[in-house]
């Protein structure tokens, strides 16, 4: 076995002999720290700046941040240090120990994911002597199989700030770029005390969110009853081929004269977008564009946001005269005003909001950092033909995303009702 071989399963062996257990149940929850200790030392000997970040008031749960190299963007090597609790009982060996049977390695967090390390080590070993243009990160945290503190406060810190990264999590080794996140709300009720004599008296809390429960089914059921999905188009096999169409962000779609506009990106593929256009009906139209730092922007809904009787576009993020001067002809054939940005203001999200319909009539949506950058004559345009409802969402914006990046709108034809019948004479 070669050398390296041997220091990879040397090192997960230490790794996973350490304990490092998250879980909410305080019977269960450990600390993480001795194994962040112990990647800091592997990654400071390979010359790293290492930085430990406290996660828990006693410091027993910490982040690692380790840096090769110096300066903006760089790649981001990330994965968490801690397990899920176990029952030894029913493991065939020691969790702790590091077992090797059918050619596979067997412990606790093996996979999932402390022997991501070893291997993120080793590759960047290789780049010990060798002078990097961007900066190189191993990102260890904490808390992943629980509360998730180590990445809140990495965002809470804005911390590491990367152009890319990896995630040592396990996929069967098969890339997978990106995944839906969840974003959750909470109701909480509270009762009221009763005597079991007149229950009259108390208002009883299960009583009241059995009633929540109701009304949120009965939504659910009204949005299938209304609305009727015809077809569904999969074009997820692309992503095999090192191909993407991303979600709401990387198109941003005209309804009503079918035009679907694109910013070309990493994230969005002509081709695929030509099989998507096919597929919907849709004509394509097709830009580059550049942030503040002259890198593509990630997605279209960036730069452009498309509603009723306006639209909200930072022309000047495209570089091209001739291709910025034909999507803004493109634009103003439509018929709608158009709101220009300059590229300040997309930098601040001010092109990232989404028209939707309401009880009162049309809302424009975004974020009060984006709001804030606006000029009172752009806020008066779009207030010409809706409502702005400006919401702070800071957390999501460290991460590069705003108010249009959470939402998805409904375009879905409403079901029509069953023909009414004639009864017989």
């Amino acid at each position: 076995m070669p050398n390296s071989e041997k220091l990879i399963i040397q090192q997960l062996r230490q790794l996973v002999a350490t304990p490092s257990v998250s879980s909410t149940d305080p019977g269960w929850d450990q600390g993480n720290r001795a194994v962040i200790d112990l990647l800091a030392g592997w990654l400071a000997d390979l010359g790293f700046r290492t930085e430990i970040q406290p996660v828990s008031a006693d410091g027993s749960k910490a982040n690692l941040i380790a840096t090769l190299g110096s300066g903006p963007g760089g790649l981001v090597l990330a994965g968490h240090t801690d397990t899920v609790p176990f029952d030894e009982g029913r493991w065939q060996s020691d969790p702790l120990g590091l077992n090797e049977r059918d050619q596979r390695l067997y412990g606790l967090g093996s996979t999932d994911m402390k022997g991501f390390f070893p291997l993120a080590i080793a590759a960047a070993s290789a780049f010990r002597d060798t002078p990097l243009k961007h900066p190189l990160i191993v990102l260890a945290t904490a808390d992943e199989e629980s509360s998730m503190n180590g990445a809140r406060a990495l965002v809470e810190a804005g911390r590491p700030k990367a152009r890319a990264a990896i995630i040592g999590e396990p996929t069967s080794l098969v890339p997978v770029r990106m995944h839906k996140g969840i974003m959750m709300e909470a109701v909480q009720i509270t009762g009221r005390a009763g005597h079991s004599s007149n229950p009259a008296l108390g208002n009883s809390a299960l009583e009241g969110m059995h009633t929540v429960m109701g009304d949120l089914m009965t939504y659910r059921e009204g949005l299938r009853e209304r609305y009727g999905v015809s077809q569904v188009l999969d074009l997820s096999p692309v992503e095999l081929e090192g191909r993407y169409l991303e979600g709401t962000g990387a198109l941003v779609l005209d309804h009503v004269h079918r035009i679907a506009y694109m910013a070309r990106s990493g994230r969005a593929n002509e081709a695929v977008l030509d099989q998507w256009c096919e597929a919907m009906g849709y004509t394509a139209e097709v830009f580059d564009t550049v942030d503040q730092a002259g890198q593509p922007i990630y997605h279209t809904n960036v730069v452009l946001s498309i509603a009723t009787n306006f639209v909200v576009a930072g022309l000047s993020n495209i570089p091209d005269p001739a291709e910025r001067a034909r999507i803004a002809a493109r634009l103003g054939e439509t018929g709608r005003d158009v709101v220009k940005i300059d590229r300040g203001q997309v930098a601040e999200f001010a092109g990232n909001g989404l028209e939707l319909t309401g009880s009162r009539g049309r809302i424009f949506t975004l974020s009060t950092r984006a709001l804030a950058a606006l000029r009172p004559d752009q806020i008066a345009a779009i207030e010409t033909s809706a409502r702005i409802l400006a919401i702070g969402i800071p957390t999501i914006e460290r991460s590069g995303g705003s108010v249009r990046c959470m939402l998805a709108g409904i375009h879905l034809p409403p079901r029509q009702p069953d023909a009414l019948t004639t009864p017989a004479a």
